[in-house]
C-alpha cells in the first residue's frame, strides 16, 4: 500500500454549498473528514462510499473520482492524520540532546499525539479490521509502526554506545516502551470507556517513563 502523499484538512461543506459548485472543485479533504468520522464510528467494513458521499454532501461519483476504492480513501485518512506524526517523531530522533533526553521527548510527543482522537482512534480501527483487511494493516505497520520503532531503536542504541544505557536488545526494548503507549490509546477508545474511573493518562506516561528508563539505565 502506498502511503506517499499528503493531504489537507477542511470542514465538510453543507449540501447547499456543494450542490452550488462543480464536483471537480470538491476538495479531497472534505471527503477525508467525512470518511474518518464514519470509519471511527462504524469501522472500515461497515462504511460504504455512499455513506461518505452522503455525509460530505456530494454524489457517490464524486467520491469515486477522487478515491476509486475504499482502501484508497482509508489510505488518505491515515496520511492526513498519522503520517505527519511519524515524520515528527523521526525528526525528534535527530534533535539535539542526550539519547535519554530525546527518548523522553519522543515518548511524550507520541503519547500526546495518541490523545488526539484523530490519531489515537486509528490504531483501534486498524486492530479491529486486521483479519478482514490485511493489506490495510500491512501498510499501516510498515509506514507507521516500523518507522516509529526504528526511531526508538536508534535512540536506545545511541544511549548504549554512549554508556548511558546498559546493553539490552534495543529492538525489543523499543517495542516494550512503544507498544504500551499504543495499547493505552486503544484501551481508551474501547474498553476504557466503561471503566468507572478513567486512567490518568499523564500519570500513566510518567510512571511508564520512570520504570522504563530505570530498567535500561547503565549499572553504576
Amino acid at each position: 500500500m502506498d502511503f506517499s502523499h499528503s493531504l489537507l484538512y477542511q470542514q465538510p461543506m453543507s449540501d447547499q454549498s456543494v450542490n452550488a459548485r462543480p464536483s471537480k472543485q470538491v476538495r479531497h479533504d472534505e471527503l477525508i473528514a467525512a470518511a474518518f468520522s464514519l470509519f471511527i464510528e462504524r469501522g472500515f467494513a461497515a462504511t460504504r462510499l455512499e455513506d461518505v458521499a452522503h455525509l460530505a454532501g456530494v454524489a457517490k461519483g464524486t467520491v469515486v473520482v477522487h478515491f476509486p476504492t475504499k482502501e484508497a480513501l482509508f489510505t488518505a485518512v491515515v496520511l492526513e492524520h498519522v503520517t505527519p506524526t511519524v515524520q515528527r517523531a523521526e525528526a525528534l530522533r535527530d534533535a539535539p540532546g542526550s539519547p535519554r533526553e530525546r527518548i523522553v521527548g519522543l515518548l511524550r510527543f507520541i503519547h500526546g499525539s495518541l490523545q488526539d482522537p484523530h490519531v489515537g482512534g486509528i490504531p483501534k480501527l486498524i486492530v479491529s479490521e486486521v483479519g478482514n483487511f490485511p493489506e490495510l494493516a500491512r501498510g499501516f505497520h510498515e509506514q507507521v509502526c516500523d518507522r516509529s520503532r526504528c526511531a526508538m531503536t536508534d535512540l536506545i542504541n545511541q544511549g548504549i554506545a554512549a554508556g548511558e544505557f546498559r546493553v539490552v536488545d534495543a529492538a525489543l526494548a523499543a517495542r516494550l516502551v512503544l507498544d504500551s503507549l499504543i495499547m493505552h490509546a486503544i484501551w481508551r477508545h474501547s474498553l476504557g470507556r466503561y471503566e468507572p474511573e478513567a486512567v490518568d493518562s499523564h500519570a500513566f506516561l510518567e510512571t511508564h517513563l520512570d520504570i522504563f528508563l530505570r530498567g535500561i539505565a547503565a549499572e553504576v
